[in-house]
């Protein structure tokens, strides 16, 4: 085994820990290996003759990380989201489920600021559409219902799939939100 292999493993098995654990893990267990398997588990693979592909990373690979589903309740309303790829993103989903008092600004979005700060890396976006769940710095969780364009750097956490009637749900002032796993 490579150095570079026991470095992948070592960093799935870490993004693999947590409350979310089983969520990460049925991402990744199509194409993961008997080891990645046993270090989220507890057990090997089930199938006896089934030979386990590498993870690569892939365009395919990359679109998978994205399938995380949440779901985020607003007043009684369920909207879907998706969860981006990455360990800000997998850190959240370890603070999930929870629910968060998120004041409004600007008209445009609802944040919220954490006690503790999560693993960000920024990128200025351009544009920032509505649904768009991001972190601004490491510790301001922000939820956009307003597209409008920005110069600000963000870490992109996940979206919103049909955000059409977030902003009409997301009433003005201060509101409960609520993240949670989507139940299958």
């Amino acid at each position: 085994m490579t150095r570079r292999t026991r470095i992948r493993k070592s960093a799935l098995a870490a993004c693999l820990t947590g409350p979310a654990r089983h969520v990460r893990f049925s991402l990744l267990r199509k194409r993961a290996d008997p080891l990645i398997h046993q270090a989220a588990t507890g057990s090997v693979p089930s199938s006896p003759g089934a030979v386990p592909t590498r993870l690569q990373a892939n365009d395919q690979d990359q679109a998978d990380q994205k399938e995380a589903p949440i779901n985020i309740t607003i007043d009684g309303t369920v909207f879907q989201a998706r969860l981006a790829s990455g360990c800000a993103a997998q850190e959240f989903t370890r603070r999930m489920p929870t629910t968060l008092r998120m004041n409004e600004l600007n008209g445009t979005e609802k944040y919220h600021f954490f006690d503790r700060p999560i693993p960000s890396e920024p990128q200025a976006v351009g544009e920032i559409r509505a649904g768009d769940l991001m972190l601004y710095g490491s510790d301001c969780l922000t939820l956009f219902f307003k597209t409008f364009r920005t110069s600000y750097a963000y870490t992109r956490l996940g979206w919103v799939e049909q955000p059409e009637s977030l902003a009409q749900t997301l009433r003005p002032g201060t509101v409960s939100v609520n993240f949670s796993f989507t139940t299958v």
